[in-house]
């Protein structure tokens, strides 16, 4: 990642190497895959991976190491950190919040609960698996959020490589909601003192109603989900953007995986 961030002159990034997740675990180790190996990194889960390959009597790793090279998987460790711990965050307000770590969003809402309720900031969510899409729903309606089902292709004719659809290798639908917390009281004089300069100061877009009326061409065209509906069958045929990249009428019959 700071590779394609530096090849893109994108130097107002910061990279943290680290997992986001329900709770702070610290250090953790665990079977990754293997970048030496031709693989879809953006597909990789946390939940998949094994934890339980026997290290040998000398507190060596070399048979763990072997065996999840053999799978495809490599051993590395790294944090996992709830977001509301994160220092860098304690004074700042993030406009966006994107997740796509693959059926563990849940886990990193609820590890950003003081975050999300102090900022209130749009967030873009996947949701693909059915396992899944009845708790994540149910917890983002109590946090007064309101959301929209946004799918979206994986191809777009304007990629970077300028290659045709019949190159891709799996030209489906990436499967997302786009909620906006519901439309209530702004910011009070005292809420204004509480601010820093940093996380207040020109702060255009953080009141909900500015949201709402910026987003309001792009939630037009998206079909609300509702307390009753958990999966995206039951609003079928669903409705995309008009820049989705579909012919007309936008709209298409979807299906959520079995994970």
């Amino acid at each position: 990642m700071n590779a394609n961030l530096a090849l893109n002159g994108l130097f107002n990034v910061l990279a943290l190497r680290s997992a986001a997740s329900e709770t702070s675990q610290g250090m953790q180790d665990y079977h990754v895959g293997d970048p030496s190996r031709k693989r879809n990194f953006g597909a990789f889960s946390l939940r998949d991976v094994p934890r339980d390959i026997p290290i040998n009597e000398d507190n060596n790793s070399a048979n763990q190491t072997e065996v999840s090279r053999s799978a495809g998987h490599k051993l590395s460790s790294f944090p996992i950190t709830a977001l509301d711990d994160v220092h860098f965050l304690k004074d700042r307000c993030p406009h966006l919040m994107k997740l796509d770590v693959e059926g563990a969003e849940r886990g990193v809402l609820i590890g950003s609960t003081s975050l999300i309720t102090r900022c209130k900031p749009i967030l873009y969510i996947e949701n693909q698996c059915t396992t899944t899409s009845m708790d994540l729903i149910k917890l983002l309606f109590s946090m007064n959020y309101t959301c929209f089902w946004d799918p979206s292709p994986y191809f777009s004719p304007d990629n970077y490589m300028k290659l045709p659809l019949s190159e891709m290798r799996t030209p489906g639908i990436s499967l997302n909601m786009l909620c906006l917390q519901k439309e209530g009281p702004e910011r009070t004089p005292e809420d204004q003192d509480e601010c820093n300069t940093q996380t207040c100061e020109g702060d255009s877009v953080r009141d909900t109603s500015t949201r709402w009326m910026v987003l309001r061409d792009v939630t037009n065209q998206l079909v609300e989900i509702t307390p009753d509906k958990f999966y995206i069958e039951q609003y079928n045929p669903v409705k995309f953007r008009s820049d989705a990249g579909l012919p007309p009428p936008f709209e298409a019959h979807l299906k959520m995986a079995d994970c």
